[in-house]
């Protein structure tokens, strides 16, 4: 989010909960954080000696390196966490 009136984060233990209690059950629920984290130090490294024609930072903008910086300090002091999840209706 750009501003933190509009950010609304939950823990990953708590989207879990409020999904299984939605009526799914849960198939695959990865933890892909530390992937996620190497995935911005490159890319904020890249953008050091320019940026490729294609990439995230076309959707992001003028704001890219710092959401980016920004995102790399909250996955490394553990403030968010990126988890790829498989869900199915009970």
């Amino acid at each position: 989010a750009r501003h933190p009136s509009i950010s609304f984060l939950r823990r990953p233990d708590e989207v879990r909960k409020l999904i299984d209690h939605a009526g799914f059950q849960n198939l695959t629920w990865l933890d892909e954080t530390a992937n996620v984290r190497l995935w911005f130090e490159k890319r904020i490294q890249a953008a050091a000696t320019g940026l490729p024609s294609l990439g995230i930072h076309l959707l992001l903008g003028e704001d890219f390196l710092a959401m980016s910086q920004n995102q790399l300090r909250n996955l490394s002091e553990g403030r968010i966490a990126v988890v790829q999840a498989v869900f199915e209706a009970i």
